[in-house]
């Protein structure tokens, strides 16, 4: 039995980068097409992400494209699987180029000095500061080669292909199940399911305190994390938009749930890897 590839498909913040170090630990190679540096280990995530910072941008654009400019992973109000709309979308967005420079990057004036007000930490979680000119995310879809949906769709069709065609290799990311739509080949995905009092309150730890509330705090904003413009909406209508999106994968693809507790569990494990038709040798 060939070990095939697997996507992780899930909320942010409910143990999927738990499950990657998993992955890799059994003998995955996690997929690579970043120019542009990957998430490094942080306070909340000390083992590392496990995710490939040119495919985050990808999606991003991706999201923004296929759906509405302040869409994101963060903000999925109107977003819906209808593969011929995101198509239409893309199309009609075909001329369109984002990027993070001065045009597009909000850093309200008193930001540097009152990080911890809008961000809820220390330091600069959001990376704002590293999107002005000669930082690390200045311009970065146009260094990641995904500034327009030409190019964003294309590195995703690679993507997959690769995914497609090679074994012991997976990508875990967020973002992916809004675009599983666009996806023309076999997807065997792994949803981690969390209590979302948990994932509610992991995400406004990590992406800003403000996030799913009504407390604005720049504009029309909630967070800014990554410049995603964040935008007021519930935590009740962000998860059931995100479960519409998983029950077309579910119907779409070989999709598996396992449960945040059962991430560790063997018999569990073995389970997915013989429904998704994988060898797995997990540690």
């Amino acid at each position: 039995m060939r070990t095939r590839s697997i996507q992780v498909l899930s909320t942010p913040r409910t143990g999927s980068s738990a499950f990657g170090k998993l992955l890799v630990e059994s003998g995955f190679s996690q997929v690579s097409f970043s120019s542009v540096g990957n998430p490094t280990a942080s306070e909340f995530n000390q083992n590392g992400y496990f995710e490939d910072s040119g495919i985050n941008l990808c999606l991003d654009n991706l999201i923004r494209f296929s759906f509405n400019s302040r869409n994101s992973f963060l903000f999925n109000a109107g977003m819906a699987p209808n593969k011929e709309e995101m198509l239409r979308k893309l199309k009609s967005n075909f001329l369109v180029k984002f990027d993070l420079d001065q045009s597009t990057v909000i850093i309200p004036d008193n930001y540097v000095e009152n990080i911890k007000e809008f961000t809820g930490h220390d330091w600069d979680v959001w990376g704002l500061t590293r999107m002005q000119e000669g930082e690390k995310w200045h311009k970065a879809y146009s260094r990641a080669e995904v500034e327009t949906p030409e190019k964003a769709l294309n590195k995703l069709q690679k993507c997959f292909s690769f995914l497609e065609n090679t074994d012991s290799v997976f990508i875990k990311d967020p973002r992916l199940i809004y675009l599983l739509p666009l996806v023309n080949t076999q997807v065997r995905g792994v949803v981690i399911k969390r209590d979302p009092a948990e994932i509610l309150r992991s995400m406004r730890n990590h992406y800003g305190p403000n996030l799913f509330t009504e407390r604005v705090l720049h504009e029309d904003w909630v967070s800014n994390h990554f410049n995603y413009k964040v935008q007021v909406q519930t935590f009740e209508e962000y998860l059931s938009i995100y479960e519409t999106f998983e029950k077309y994968a579910a119907n779409n693809f070989d999709i598996e749930f396992i449960r945040y507790e059962k991430i560790h569990d063997q018999l569990e494990l073995s389970r997915i890897s013989t429904s998704l038709g994988c060898r797995v040798a997990w540690s």
